[in-house]
């Protein structure tokens, strides 16, 4: 890939022939791209930098797919929910919803969002801190660049956030339960 390239990121980007391309693209604005240091990326480190984020975009989708599609697999009762609810979109949508119905099917959401929660994509995040910030009625201050961890396989597993964390059940994400979800 970085070889079928070569020349097209090193030619400003004004003179490529077409602007379609956003993969290409990014490659060429990720190699001029200047940073506090004033160093610019070298090709092999912007079609790094480009592959990477394409690849881990289709990683994370394909894996909350497979996940959400195990988890209805092994809960046929929810299967047959969700499936009477896409059903009754498309027989109103005549067989064509459009994209922006999709967004709108509750019980679509709240299958994808529960699976989210039992298999995220990524386990944690971790993150630095641009400034000193003292965390709220404790004496920790979390110093200028310290690198935090945010467990989020551990958040989403904790009865306390979760009751019943090991079950997968759409519903704490309804309307009437969502609310109930403690903010973390």
């Amino acid at each position: 890939m970085m070889d079928a390239q070569e020349g097209n990121l090193s030619a400003p980007a004004e003179y490529t022939k077409s602007r379609d391309d956003e993969l290409y693209d990014l490659g060429a604005d990720a190699k001029n791209a200047q940073f506090s240091s004033d160093k610019t990326l070298t090709e092999d480190e912007a079609m790094a930098q480009c592959v990477g984020l394409f690849v881990g975009g289709l990683d994370t989708t394909s894996s909350v797919i497979s996940f959400t599609l195990y988890l209805l697999a092994l809960h046929p009762e929810i299967q047959d929910k969700l499936r009477e609810e896409v059903n009754k979109c498309f027989e109103k949508h005549d067989n064509r919803p459009p994209f922006d119905v999709i967004p709108k099917q509750k019980y679509l959401n709240a299958v994808i969002s529960e699976a989210l929660r039992m298999y995220p994509p990524a386990v944690r995040i971790d993150r630095s801190a641009v400034a000193p910030y003292k965390i709220d009625g404790t004496d920790i201050t979390v110093p200028e660049g310290c690198v935090v961890a945010v467990p989020i396989y551990a958040i989403h597993h904790d009865p306390e956030n979760f009751p019943n964390p090991e079950i997968f059940d759409p519903e704490r994400f309804s309307d009437e339960n969502v609310s109930s979800i403690r903010p973390y």
